[in-house]
């Protein structure tokens, strides 16, 4: 995964779920922080997590390694924003971005 990143240099990163995506989001962190280059990092929540974050999920907010968190569910933005300013010593970080994807996705309304 690594030689890959460092390779292909994204500008852009778009994850969800697996655990298999830690070791891409590590890199492509390091990567950043060394300068060599400016990959943003999304993860997206998957859509069966309605009331908590995944494993995945709490790492990558743990170690404030994603610049924009998207969940499927009102529920969890509402809960983990409520946790995020009272509990923010327990490891939730100052400057997470959590967002619900609906939006994140711009919809075009049409009139029938």
């Amino acid at each position: 995964a690594n030689i890959v990143l460092f390779k292909a240099k994204p500008d852009l990163l778009i994850i969800n779920g697996p655990g298999t995506c830690l070791p891409i989001v590590f890199w492509t962190y390091v990567g950043r922080n060394l300068g060599l280059f400016q990959g943003k990092i999304i993860f997206c929540e998957s859509f069966c997590r309605v009331n908590t974050f995944s494993l995945t999920g709490k790492i990558l907010i743990k170690f404030d390694l994603v610049d924009l968190f998207l969940v499927h569910w009102q529920e969890l933005v509402e809960k983990y924003s409520d946790d995020y300013e009272k509990n923010s010593d327990k490891g939730f970080k100052r400057n997470m971005n959590l967002m619900l994807i609906d939006s994140f996705v711009q919809h075009d309304e049409k009139e029938s």
